[in-house]
């Protein structure tokens, strides 16, 4: 844990943590984007 913090960024640990967060936040976009709307099949 970072003892220095603006408190404006949520606190990652790593790089891949970074990029895990961030695809998973897309993913959670993108899946309610298609949920919320019918699909064309």
């Amino acid at each position: 844990m970072p003892v220095v913090s603006t408190g404006d960024e949520p606190i990652l640990e790593s790089p891949e943590c970074q990029t895990n967060a961030s695809l998973a936040g897309g993913t959670l976009v993108i899946w309610s984007y298609i949920s919320h709307r019918p699909l064309p099949l």
